[in-house]
């Protein structure tokens, strides 16, 4: 057996080196044992990690397949993103899928037809977890769009938007009140569930109108060069029933005209035949006006008799929005985990427990919820 002594030669040696000359245990190349509760510890993370992973796993294969709903997955939803739908690539959130069901359910029993869960051959659960699906899959589209356009909604905007629902309703704590017993959310909650999606909504709408005003304006800028063509391009790009007819209108007398124009009357009074006005702003929609010809009315009352063509652009928002929407909808792809329903693109969420999907029957039961 070697002599380990500290009097042995070679020891003696190594301890007398300079500092510099000693072995350096940081060195990379020199590998370094760790101890041995390392392993230990170790080896119990890789057990908790997978713990955590069959827990997971259990309840994801429990909820997607047999639709559990209970506490432990609700608590584990809210650390784990389980989804309750993809469209795209957006998760949608089964914590608030699963938390608005009892505040939904209860909004409905208060304001919907009695028997809207019975026509639909659904129970009452089934028939309020359809409606929160369907706005789920719409509120995430609705979003795709306006980032497709540019639109954000900052915080300052939801604030500002609630500020005036509680000024128009006269008083802040009835409205809470009101929120409270309507839906069972705080403030907080109705601002992010109802106040954003309809903020995203209003901004996109805003923009909607403002694409139409400028295509009015550019319609208007092209007739106004060349006056001649305003028949012409009526019978084409007009929205009104008078564009069959060029645009021609049925002779208005003043007061007709002041009727049918508003303060915008004035300006058209001093037009001159032939000449185009402004894109004017009216109930209808965005319109242009040329004024035909006039004349003294045949009675002294009725003032001047106005012969007008018009071109009218009448933008629909809801429609053009239900149909973009759509439109997307139908290029995503919808994924739904919830076992009780199907994703069709005609119709959105269906139970399957419904028949196939009838688009028509689907819209008109939508438009009664």
């Amino acid at each position: 057996m070697p002599d380990i002594h500290p009097d042995h030669e070679a020891v003696r040696s190594e301890l007398s080196k300079p500092e510099h000359e000693l072995p350096n245990p940081a060195h990379p190349e020199l590998k370094q044992l760790p101890p041995p509760h390392i392993h230990w510890l170790k080896r119990i993370g890789l057990w908790v990690g997978a713990g955590i992973v069959a827990i997971v796993l259990v309840f994801a294969v429990g909820y997607m397949r047999f639709s559990w709903q209970n506490d432990a997955l609700l608590w584990l939803a809210k650390y784990i993103p389980f989804p309750v739908a993809v469209v795209g690539g957006d998760w949608l959130s089964y914590h608030e899928y699963q938390t608005d069901v009892p505040n939904i359910s209860s909004f409905l029993e208060r304001n919907a037809a009695p028997d809207a869960a019975d026509k639909l051959g659904l129970s009452q659960d089934v028939y309020t977890r359809r409606i929160i699906l369907n706005k789920m899959v719409g509120e995430s589209v609705l979003n795709t769009i306006a980032e497709e356009k540019n639109i954000t909604v900052t915080q300052a905007d939801i604030d500002a938007t609630y500020d005036s629902y509680v000024e128009q309703s006269g008083n802040a704590t009835e409205v809470e009140k009101y929120i409270q017993q309507l839906y069972g959310w705080d403030v907080a909650q109705f601002k992010a569930k109802l106040i954003k999606p309809q903020v995203v909504q209003d901004k996109i709408a805003a923009g909607f109108y403002a694409d139409a005003k400028k295509e009015t304006q550019g319609i208007r800028d092209g007739v106004a060069k060349d006056a001649k063509t305003f028949g012409d391009v009526a019978k084409a790009k007009s929205d009104d029933a008078s564009a069959a007819k060029s645009g021609l209108l049925d002779a208005l007398n003043t007061k007709q005209l002041e009727e049918a124009y508003g303060d915008a009357a004035t300006a058209l009074k001093a037009l001159k035949a032939g000449q185009v006005s402004e894109v004017l702003e009216t109930t209808r929609g965005y319109e242009i006006v040329q004024v035909e010809k006039t004349e003294a009315a045949a009675k002294k009352a009725d003032g001047t008799m106005y012969t007008l063509r018009r071109i009218l652009k009448a933008p629909n928002f809801n429609t053009w929005l239900q149909d973009t929407v759509n439109t997307k909808v139908k290029e995503s792809r919808v994924m739904l985990f919830e076992p009780r329903f199907r994703w069709e693109a005609e119709c959105g969420v269906q139970a399957k427990t419904e028949p196939a999907c009838d688009p028509e029957a689907d819209a008109n039961t939508n438009t009664q919820e």
